[in-house]
């Protein structure tokens, strides 16, 4: 009989991020993974936090990645963005577990401004309700975690990109260029981001999942590009990130080339596989 020592439990496990930790955690040996969406358990609804608490226990790695749908309007969103966390965490504070890891975001930051220089001591500024509801959430989940004795981590990633996503940057510029054969750049193109492939955060969070690290960090890949270099890679900066890097100091971080290389390949076989073609040509030997 396996002798199960831990146990993971990731809300959210058919979104983007969610499906992406489900896949890296599966298959560990001594390890019980369970995936949970809102069709198995509606973290937003009363009693929530009750029927949570008869899956976990004290070796259970709870980590969140759930988040309201994006096509609620921004109030009724922001409630349930707030009720979840708000549910979890009165379910963490009379049922401890061995970790919480909670997916926030950059957003907590002045998103106007460019990543380059935002550190975790870079002052909290959410400029929507989306993001005020992500630092909710971090207060909540860290009052509840000192007074509960339950290790805590914070991640505020930069933007997710790869085979799946959907946001401005790779995933909508690829998607764009296969299927129209043309990119919408927003303003000029020269605004600099840090992206971050999806593969690299599922790894990063099983890396920290294992070991002794609590605390918050800025989840980036420490290279930097324009929207513009996205599209050319013929530019490439570099930053920084010293605090997450003494915690995996030798974590490989996907190159952009690679990354977006993965991507493109993913979307170009989806649109094969749905029998559509690519209005763009594609040339036999490409290369990034």
């Amino acid at each position: 009989m396996k002798n199960i020592q831990k146990k993971i439990i990731i809300l959210g496990s058919t979104g983007f991020v969610g499906s992406a930790l489900l896949d890296v955690f599966q298959g560990l040996t001594d390890t019980e993974v369970l995936g949970l969406n809102s069709s198995d358990l509606d973290l937003s609804t009363d009693r929530a936090d009750i029927e949570l608490a008869k899956i976990i226990d004290k070796n259970t790695i709870l980590i969140f990645a759930v988040r309201a749908s994006r096509n609620l309007e921004p109030f009724e969103g922001f409630q349930k963005d707030v009720a979840i966390v708000k549910n979890i965490g009165r379910c963490l504070s009379q049922n401890p577990v061995r970790k919480c890891i909670y997916l926030s975001g950059g957003p907590v930051y002045d998103d106007s401004k460019s990543d380059l220089n935002i550190t975790e001591e870079s002052p909290i500024a959410p400029t929507s309700l989306y993001s005020a509801a992500k630092l909710a959430g971090e207060n909540i989940l860290q009052v509840v975690g000192k007074q509960a004795n339950i290790p805590t981590v914070i991640f505020r990633p930069c933007k997710i990109y790869g085979p799946g996503g959907s946001d401005y940057g790779p995933d909508s510029f690829i998607k764009s260029l296969l299927l129209s054969g043309k990119v919408r750049l927003f303003g000029d193109g020269t605004e600099i981001r840090n992206h971050l492939y999806i593969n690299d955060l599922a790894e990063l969070t099983k890396k920290i999942a294992f070991n002794e690290t609590e605390g918050i960090y800025n989840l980036v890949s420490g290279s930097s590009h324009t929207y513009q270099d996205l599209l050319s890679h013929i530019r490439v900066l570099y930053k920084n990130i010293d605090k997450l890097k003494a915690q995996v100091p030798d974590f490989p971080f996907t190159p952009i080339e690679n990354g977006v290389e993965q991507t493109f390949n993913f979307y170009l076989d989806k649109l094969n596989k749905e029998g559509k073609q690519a209005l763009i040509e594609i040339p036999e030997n490409r290369t990034y």
